[in-house]
């Protein structure tokens, strides 16, 4: 199966690789950028990041030079008209005093109500309150689908990196307490065999531990009969005199 599939036995099959030239990296991830902007103002090959950054920075910039253009035609005829109105009152001609300052109030109107505005998406330049049918084309133009695309994308690889981070702390975690659960495990196992040892230095021979303990039985034995014996208790009786007679002599 595969390219290779029709291949003669001497002929050599070229093994891929992800890592090789020719393989879209993008692609093995979740898509290929290169495809989403063919043929449009945006044909760039950069990766998502890059092309994200990029819009936004268009989108920042479209925003300012609306402001500054739509705002400074604006303001300019405001600022006319409102010299123009005062320069009539002071001439005495109400009326169209008057009317010039309707004028102004409309500009003013005009000022509040954006005109056209940038798509917060593809940057693309929209007309306010346009036509629902050049709305949804743009919507569902190549270049505002391929930039939607890539934003979700990277909301679900940033999500997935850190369930995947949460899921290695977890496993570190659990694994930390493996291992102190181990050491001490080691820890008592030793100490069995410290003693083991310490015994087998005193007794190193199960006839050894007899003959010790065979000892202790006939030293103890020995004791009892000659403190049973007359001898033992006449000795002790003139010990105990003796020791009356000298206690009497130094008082």
């Amino acid at each position: 199966m595969g390219k290779a599939r029709n291949a003669t036995a001497g002929e050599t099959v070229h093994q891929y690789r992800f890592d090789d030239p020719t393989v879209c990296k993008y692609l093995l991830v979740e898509f290929c950028p290169h495809d989403l902007f063919v043929n449009t103002r945006a044909d760039l090959e950069r990766f998502l990041k890059s092309l994200l950054a990029d819009v936004e920075r268009k989108i920042k910039r479209g925003i300012d030079r609306l402001r500054l253009t739509q705002g400074e035609s604006v303001n300019n005829n405001l600022e006319t008209s409102d010299g123009k109105a005062e320069q009539l009152g002071c001439n005495g001609k109400i009326d169209e005093a008057q009317a010039v300052l309707e004028e102004c109030e409309q500009l003013r109107a005009e000022r509040e109500m954006k005109t056209t505005e940038v798509c917060n998406v593809c940057d693309s330049f929209l007309i306010v309150c346009d036509v629902q049918c050049r709305i949804e084309e743009h919507i569902n133009g190549k270049q505002h689908v391929g930039y939607a695309r890539i934003r979700s994308t990277l909301e679900e690889l940033h999500q997935k990196r850190l369930q995947s981070l949460e899921k290695d702390h977890s496993n570190r975690s659990i694994t930390a307490v493996s291992s102190a659960a181990s050491i001490t495990e080691r820890e008592h196992v030793c100490h069995g065999s410290s003693e083991e040892r310490h015994k087998r230095k005193h007794y190193s021979t199960p006839d050894e531990k007899t003959n010790h303990h065979h000892l202790l039985t006939s030293s103890t034995k020995r004791h009892k009969v000659s403190s049973s014996s007359p001898s033992y208790h006449h000795n002790s009786k003139k010990h105990h005199h003796s020791s009356e007679s000298k206690e009497e002599q130094y008082v």
